[in-house]
């Protein structure tokens, strides 16, 4: 199981990218999730055309983890 987001806000919007993955099902999800308002949206990425990953983030420390 892992789990990777990058969020940002831009004029009350507020943008997380995701990756995520689940061993048992062989499930992964790459997309962003746009917030404005209350309300979400879900853009689904194809894992298919994925360049690069955000696990290369976890050591950059010019990103602040929120954990």
């Amino acid at each position: 199981m892992g789990d990777y987001t990058l969020r940002f806000v831009n004029r009350d919007v507020v943008y997380t990218v995701f990756q995520n993955w689940r061993v048992s099902g062989s499930e992964y999800r790459v997309g962003v999730v746009i917030e404005v308002k209350g309300k979400a949206v879900v853009l689904k990425g194809n894992a298919d055309t994925q360049i690069g990953s955000l696990m290369s983030l976890e050591t950059n420390k010019k990103i602040k983890n929120a954990w």
